[in-house]
Order: C-alpha cells, then structure tokens, then sequence
C-alpha cells in the first residue's frame, strides 16, 4: 500500500502548512500533495516556496477555483500517477494521528469492498459530530435541507449513535478520546454506512478510477451524497471505523469566502438540485416540491441573515 494525503488550500496557508508538515512526518505517508485551488492572497506561491525542498511534499496549481470536488480530484490525480494506491483526503484544519491512518488503513485489508474509509469526527467545543448518515431518498433529504424539519425529524434521517458504539468513550474529553485510541491496541469493528462527511476519507485508486471521484460541475455542497451515489452505483462500499478518531476545528474557509448566509444557502440550493435531478432522477412535480421547499428555507435564512444584521449594528452603536 502506497499512501497519498491530499490537502485542498485555498487561502489558507496556516492551516496547510502546519498540517502537511505534521503528515509528512508520518512513516506510513508515502506523499502528501497540496492543491492550491487558485489562491488569491498568494498563499499557493508561498506554500510552493517553504516546501520547494520537502521531498516528501507536493505544491500543485490548479488553472482555475473549480470549487473542492475539482481541486481534490486534480490531487488525487497527481498522486495516482505517482504510484499512490491510497489516499487520503483533508480539510487543512484537521487533525489526526498516525494511528488513524493505520486503522483506516486496515479497513481495504479486511473489507474487499472498501471504497472509502473515515474516522470518527471531533471538535474541540462540542465532542462528538455527525460523521456519517445513510444514503437517503429524495423525501428524507428535503427534510435535511430544512432547518425546522430537520429538528423535527432528525431521529428518522440519521443513524442513532448506538451505531457507532467502540470501546472508546466517545462522551468524555476530545483529548482523553483520542489517547485512548492511540494507547490501546483495539481490535476495529468497521461500521458500513451511507455517506461520510467530506472534512476528511481515505479512499482506495481503484474506486477514485472506477467512479471518476467528485463530480466536479457541483462547486460546493452535496458532493459526500454524489461520492457516495457513484461509489454505490460502481459497486464499493462505504465504512466508518468508530475506534479511529479526528479532530475537526471547522475554521470556516467557506465563511471567510461567503461572508452572506443567503450567499452560502443559493449555493447549497443550486448543488442539491443538481444532486436531485442527476442523480436521484426526479421529475417535473418533485422539482416544483423541491423548489418550493428551498423558497421556504430561503426565506427563513433571509429573516435570520437580517435578524443577525441588525444584532451587529445594535451592538456597535
């Protein structure tokens, strides 16, 4: 096994470096590339310039911000070419041990039908989060998309957390969770699962080749659910190993680029009807369903955007 990470910057250099100088580190990292999705503070330059001698290190350039599916597919690209059998793509504000890797690893030893492997996802403020949901149908992702239905009606959409059960206890301390699983030497009982969140998976080359990746015409949002629909329909399976952690600091590189709630909800809508109508096949009537569902949710994000505005002005007057 020859292992890849990909790490996507864009306008991020801290992040990025800190993360690509800590895996590189790594006995079993055979390469970590990072893509510079076309960088406007010239983050890419300077990356490329501090690992100019890491032999161990990749810079690439993309020729245009295609968003993260196409940024991520050109890294995995590159790394297929340099041999790469494994890889393992990161958010630049992840974090993880070599641990990790190793048990995500062992997952495509065990399970033959592995296509994509992730850990269990941490964050500092509020432990455990959703890492993984199942694969669901047209009905049960408008109830998603809505912020009141889904609060509703989470429960009937999701996993329950007895799913994920290990012999780490996932309910104390970050840093006490992820000593645990670093300490002990547990055997993993890999969870099969629908779709995983895309901050951070391993995927093998013979599913990024069978199945061409991400579907590189959605900029932003909803590529884990058309990931996850191509690597069902290729035949792959998805897994979760509840005994290998990650942590998730969630900068927010999408709110420094889309500083506008209504801005990141037009762009979430436009993805999900893309993920609708090519890959869920939906017809003339659910479209309008769906459209009508997204003028509501809509609506709601423009009375909070403006409540939150008004929130902001009061408080510096």
């Amino acid at each position: 096994m020859k292992l890849a990470v990909i790490i996507l910057n864009y306008n991020d250099r801290p992040h990025t470096e800190k993360l690509a100088r800590k895996v590189a580190g790594f006995s079993l990292v055979s390469l970590v590339v990072i893509v510079d999705n076309q960088s406007t503070d010239g983050s890419g330059e300077e990356l490329a310039d501090y690992f100019r001698h890491a032999g161990k290190v990749a810079v690439i350039r993309t020729s245009r911000n295609g968003g993260y599916g196409y940024g991520n597919n050109a890294g995995l690209r590159y790394a297929c070419g340099q041999g790469c059998t494994h890889m393992l793509i990161a958010n630049p504000d992840t974090d993880f041990t070599e641990d990790m890797l190793q048990k995500l690893c062992e997952v495509f030893v065990t399970k033959r039908d592995a296509g994509v492997v992730s850990a269990m996802m941490l964050d500092s403020q509020h432990g455990l989060q959703q890492t993984a949901w199942p694969l669901r149908s047209f009905t049960q992702d408008l109830i998603n998309a809505g912020p009141l239905a889904r609060r509703l009606l989470g429960w009937s959409i999701n996993y329950p957390k007895s799913k994920f059960r290990s012999g780490v206890d996932l309910q104390k301390n970050p840093g006490d969770q992820e000593n645990q699983a670093v300490n002990r030497n547990q055997i993993i009982h890999p969870v099969r699962v629908g779709v995983v969140h895309g901050s951070l998976l391993m995927i093998s080359r013979e599913a990024f080749e069978k199945t061409g990746g991400y579907d590189e015409k959605v900029f932003l949002y909803s590529e884990e659910n058309i990931l996850a629909r191509r690597l069902q329909m290729a035949g792959f399976a998805t897994y979760v190993v509840p005994e290998a952690l990650y942590h998730h600091e969630n900068s927010g590189t999408i709110s420094k680029t889309y500083h506008s709630m209504v801005l990141k909800q037009k762009l979430r809508q436009e993805s999900e009807m893309y993920y609708y109508e090519a890959y869920l096949h939906i017809g003339l009537v659910r479209k309008l369903i769906a459209k009508l569902c997204q003028s509501i949710v809509m609506f709601e994000t423009k009375a909070l955007d403006k409540m939150l505005e008004m929130k902001a002005k009061l408080m510096k007057s």
